[in-house]
């Protein structure tokens, strides 16, 4: 039997089920046709208006398939859920059996402060989940989200991010492939390689964890951060973005690219506003340069890393080697600009088959060479005075010792102030 229907008046209320919390109603539109014999859809246009199961769905036009519980809309198509979430498209398709909503051209996913912008959406009524794969570009308070695939939990106030994002600030930057966010918190947490970009810092770490709001973060699985001439690695690290400081645990290695320093440790800090560093635990300390190689270990090492004024200072139990000379102190001072490196309580120094001791000592070098050198307070010069017997000693003291050196070898010894020699 034939039968079509076009209803000019705006309809207020049409119900089209038994049960409304689970299937579609139409609130309203400007004009309703149907016509049974064409098609069992219902064409409805003109601030049309749906309500399912607390969701509201308004457009231009719309078909409606009661019996598959269907909508097929178009043109300024809004669904709104609750008082904060809503989304907007030109073009939707939605199921009342699996509350799916596909939402395409210019999609605009909105509730509160975040807004999610993409091509094509996938949004779950009944769950608050959406999802995409077409790109999206996503804001939350002064943070930017880009990635080709993600998903929106409502319930749980939580985006996930996949493939080529970026999370973008007006002070930093992180590029990775894997990356959830908690809005509440602020909080992203990185599941894949990453790269942390803060003006002057660079940050690679395997994953962790970045608070946008106090703009501190934790690494782990081996993070790197290099900041201008400085590269700081470690087993895990706690970054300040503010302060500026990276606190390092586990297999620490600093190195200064400019100053040729190389050290290693159990654990440090690295500030760069102070451009200061203090590695702890057993540290082996390299400084390189011109091929030559001084070794130095302590318990604690702390460097001055400006450009102009390097130095660097070594504790307790400080020792000292090089091809040509070893060392040992309580304490060590180096200081780049004036080649001037300081040992302190009781140091002892050994150069060939001669032993020096006193109160004080300080080097000069040249590019890891010692050109010159003074001791100070008891001091005390020991030597084999028989290279067949190693219990035959010739010995020198005094107050004050003065030394030059060529290649690294003692050539000239000086020795002031109570000056006294024993032989063998």
């Amino acid at each position: 039997m034939y039968k079509s229907m076009v209803l000019y008046m705006g309809i207020v209320t049409g119900v089209f089920a038994q049960n409304t919390s689970k299937f579609i109603e139409i609130r309203h539109a400007d004009r309703f046709t149907f016509d049974q014999q064409q098609s069992d859809a219902k064409y409805l246009t003109g601030s049309v208006v749906f309500e399912h199961d607390g969701a509201v769905l308004t457009c231009d036009t719309a078909l409606f398939f009661e019996v598959d519980e269907r909508i097929k809309a178009s043109g300024n198509i809004r669904i709104t859920k609750g008082d904060s979430v809503s989304a907007t498209s030109n073009q939707l398709e939605y199921s009342g059996k699996t509350r799916m909503a596909r939402m395409i051209s210019k999609v605009k996913l909105i509730e509160n402060k975040l807004r999610l912008e993409t091509d094509t959406l996938d949004f779950n009524l009944k769950s608050g989940k959406a999802y995409y794969t077409h790109s999206a570009l996503s804001h939350y308070l002064d943070n930017s989200f880009i990635s080709k695939q993600g998903f929106y939990n409502s319930r749980l106030k939580k985006l996930e991010f996949l493939n080529e994002v970026i999370l973008k600030n007006v002070d930093y930057t992180i590029r990775t492939d894997t990356l959830h966010y908690y809005l509440k918190s602020q909080t992203a947490y990185f599941l894949s390689p990453s790269i942390l970009e803060q003006k002057s810092d660079f940050i690679y770490c395997s994953r962790g964890w970045y608070n946008t709001k106090t703009n501190t973060a934790k690494l782990y699985s081996g993070p790197v951060i290099h900041s201008e001439n400085r590269i700081l690695k470690s087993d895990s690290l706690y970054y300040n973005g503010i302060k500026k400081t990276a606190q390092a645990f586990g297999h620490i290695q600093l190195q200064d690219t400019l100053h040729k320093l190389f050290v290693m440790g159990q654990s440090g800090i690295m500030n760069n506003i102070s451009k200061q560093s203090k590695i702890y635990g057993k540290t082996l300390a390299y400084s390189y340069k011109n091929n030559d190689t001084l070794k130095l270990w302590s318990d604690t090492l702390k460097a001055w890393h400006h450009s102009d004024n390097f130095r660097f200072k070594a504790w307790p139990d400080v020792r000292m080697a090089q091809l040509q000379f070893q060392a040992r102190s309580d304490s060590l001072i180096y200081i780049e600009s004036d080649s001037l490196m300081q040992a302190f309580g009781k140091p002892i120094f050994w150069n060939s088959n001669m032993q020096l001791s006193s109160k004080f000592m300080n080097f000069v070098f040249y590019k890891n060479h010692i050109y010159r050198g003074y001791c100070k307070g008891e001091v005390s010069v020991v030597e084999p005075a028989d290279s067949t017997d190693a219990l035959k000693l010739n010995q020198i003291t005094g107050s004050n010792l003065f030394m030059l050196f060529v290649d690294d070898t003692l050539s000239k010894l000086t020795v002031n102030g109570k000056a006294q020699s024993l032989n063998w």
